[in-house]
Formats: C-alpha cells, structure tokens, sequence
C-alpha cells in the first residue's frame, strides 16, 4: 500500500531505518557528501531543545 517495506529492518529485538533507502540531508552530511556540508547554516531543528547535542556535532564538524 505505501511501499515503505524496505524503509525499515528488522533482526530479533531491534529494528533500524536503511538509510540507503531514504533521502536524508542528515545521513548525507554524515557521509561527507559536499553538497549537504554546504547546505548547514548552523541550525538544526532548533524547535526542539534535544536536537542540541547533534547541532553541536554538526557545528564542531564544520569547524565553527
């Protein structure tokens, strides 16, 4: 119906997103991929006080 199957994997007691399945601006910037790097601006879902810790990490991978 949606054709979301390979989205997610499961093994006994976990499940994990594959991320070789989605467009993600996030996975992108982790892997190094040029464009995604330029496009950080320095914010990173700022609406939400848990997303600090990553924004930090993107910021400090930037060398700010």
């Amino acid at each position: 119906m949606y054709h979301c199957e390979t989205l997610v994997a499961s093994a006994r007691g976990s499940l994990r997103i594959c991320p070789e399945e989605v467009s993600c601006d996030y996975f992108d910037w982790c892997g190094g991929k040029l464009s995604a790097i330029n496009q950080y601006h320095g914010e990173y879902m700022a609406q939400y006080n848990w997303a600090e810790f990553t924004n930090g990490e993107l910021n400090w991978g930037r060398g700010r």
